[in-house]
């Protein structure tokens, strides 16, 4: 039933703030050998001397995702809030109040997203978007063919987000409502609200 695709495998480039007016130099601490690490916790020099090599920028968080044994109910038609994503698609995109969470480990905001063509097919998926390491989506499941029950088999891997894209629903929804400096913006409720309210985390912020 996926009536289209995302185009283009964007790259997404990080940038790294420049540290001001000084180059940032490995520390160099000689250990005593009863203070040596355990195997596997630093290197050692051949002379039995440690050093230890640490940049503030070498720093990366292990992300370890939840378990997604449950899928939330499909949709009601009633209860789905339109987001906007380009004036120039035609397509109709909107979000399942009910079905926002935000991972209370990982962090990640799920949701049920439903994409409708002008035709009245209807592309209805469970997924979920991480704010950090440059926004990243995935999808658990999607709607069946007969509309009566999710299909996992449907599932991805995580994957950039895509922007400047004709359909960058994912952009969207992050830019807009669900990410603010890396990290979820607001909580599952307020989410939702913003969305049924069309406030966008650009109007909240700059008031």
């Amino acid at each position: 039933m996926n009536f289209f695709r995302l185009s283009g495998r964007a790259a997404r480039a990080t940038a790294i703030a420049a540290l001001a007016c000084a180059t940032l130099l490995p520390t160099v601490v000689n250990a005593d050998p009863s203070d040596r690490p355990m195997p596997g916790e630093g290197a050692s020099s051949p002379d039995g001397e440690q050093s230890t090599f640490e940049y503030f920028f070498d720093r990366k968080s292990i992300f370890k995702e939840e378990k997604v044994d449950t899928l939330p109910p499909l949709p009601n038609n009633d209860d789905l809030l339109p987001f906007e994503v380009s004036k120039q698609t035609s397509l109709v995109f909107a979000i399942d109040p009910k079905s926002i969470s935000i991972g209370k480990e990982d962090h990640v905001i799920r949701y049920t997203v439903v994409i409708t063509s002008p035709s009245g097919a209807r592309n209805v998926r469970y997924e979920g978007l991480r704010c950090d390491a440059g926004e990243r989506w995935r999808m658990y499941a999607a709607v069946d063919e007969d509309g009566t029950g999710w299909d996992r088999d449907t599932n991805t891997d995580w994957d950039a987000v895509e922007e400047n894209q004709f359909n960058a629903y994912h952009a969207a929804l992050a830019h807009d409502y669900l990410c603010y400096f890396q990290t979820p913006y607001g909580t599952a409720k307020s989410m939702a609200q913003n969305i049924r309210y069309k406030r966008t985390i650009s109007d909240l912020t700059n008031r």
